[in-house]
């Protein structure tokens, strides 16, 4: 009969092995070689079939250890995402604050918030309705939009030519 010491020996061993194969990528070679001579030892059958047990029992193991990661994996995944869409919330709740305040920058104790406008818009474009003047027909058939002729456009005369539309972007900075 095997002891409960030289069972946790053997699963560490082969843990060790399993590791070390992962992380020099012996695939097939001296480590997987060694593993195997470990299921190879017995003395008896009946060692041999407590072996057997003992590595499908550490498969199992191994599963449902993959199995529990991967949904916390899902789980962080979620909870970073609901983190994002907090922050996103908190800025714009801190724009609109700093709006009817009349300030763009709020200064607290050790930290300040800085609330800026771009100073060029960001320009959403309709390829097929803006005028020839910006664009040019590419081999691959698709229209190439000159964005800095557009931008230097818009910025000098504040005229929006038609298939673009303008917005101004907020910039919100945490410091």
């Amino acid at each position: 009969m095997t002891s409960l010491f030289s069972l946790a020996a053997g699963i560490a061993t082969i843990e060790y092995m399993l590791d070390r194969m992962d992380i020099e990528k012996d695939i097939g070679g001296e480590v997987e070689a060694d593993l195997a001579r470990l299921l190879q030892l017995p003395q008896s059958e009946e060692e041999l079939r407590t072996k057997v047990d003992n590595y499908v029992s550490y498969e199992r193991h191994l599963q449902a250890r993959e199995k529990a990661r991967r949904e916390e994996a899902k789980h962080l995944e979620g909870l970073a995402q609901s983190d994002a869409r907090k922050i996103t919330r908190m800025k714009e709740a801190v724009r609109v604050a700093a709006g009817m305040l009349g300030r763009t920058k709020l200064e607290g104790h050790t930290r300040t918030i800085t609330v800026s406008q771009s100073k060029k818009p960001a320009l959403t474009i309709d390829a097929d309705a803006l005028p020839a003047e910006y664009k040019t027909l590419t081999a691959k058939e698709s229209w190439n939009v000159d964005r800095k002729a557009l931008t230097a456009h818009i910025m000098t005369t504040g005229e929006v030519p038609d298939g673009v539309t303008t917005r101004l972007v907020t910039s919100i900075r945490f410091r």
